[in-house]
């Protein structure tokens, strides 16, 4: 299994000039996940600034998805710790809810929910 590349880069113009320089938005560290012993995320390591432009690029396999979901709150992570805007989303989801947007990449449940259901889910 190959590990994520990561790609950090240009930062938004205006953040930093508003007093966010330097201030970390995403702290990753050693995080680790495995599913059935198939170890799909190994010691990934991030710090992501405010307003910085990232990328997380790998081939199919490579553990990208399961780190953003982690990093979302949406996954457990089994090792390593993890910080987006200074909450823990493995331990306090909701308060980090109403502060980040998630855009999913596809779902297969949304044509088997009514409305009510999928307003639920995502809120």
């Amino acid at each position: 299994m190959t590990s994520p590349e990561v790609r950090s880069g240009a930062s938004l113009p205006g953040l930093a000039e508003a007093g966010h320089p330097g201030t970390l938005a995403v702290d990753v560290r050693g995080l680790e996940k495995s599913y059935s012993g198939m170890q799909a995320v190994r010691g990934v390591d991030l710090a992501i600034r405010a307003g910085e432009v990232f990328a997380l690029l790998g081939p199919n396999g490579a553990g990208k998805t399961t780190t953003v979901e982690i990093i979302e709150g949406y996954r457990t992570r089994d090792r390593g710790e993890v910080s987006v805007l200074g909450v823990d989303p493995g331990r306090h989801r909701a308060r980090l809810k109403s502060r980040i947007g998630i855009v999913l990449q596809s779902t297969g449940i949304d044509r088997y929910l009514t409305v009510r259901e999928t307003i639920a889910i995502y809120r």
